[in-house]
């Protein structure tokens, strides 16, 4: 594999994470747990990052 390969794979993780983080910030997290619903647009800006690198596994757990 070359370089750019690797940084094509890289960045289409990285975008499809971001676009189900987007959604499950704003959407889902507040159906799923009971302490997100009142959440200030701070803590789910803060929740974004990681839901954008973790999207898999929380994919799995809906």
């Amino acid at each position: 594999m070359t370089a750019e390969t690797i940084a094509l794979l890289l960045a289409a993780y990285c975008g499809i994470g971001l676009c189900f983080a987007i959604a499950f910030v704003f959407v889902l997290m507040p159906r799923y747990d009971r302490a997100a619903r009142g959440a200030s647009l701070g803590f789910r800006l803060l929740a974004l990052p990681g839901a954008v690198l973790l999207w898999p596994l929380l994919a799995l757990k809906l």
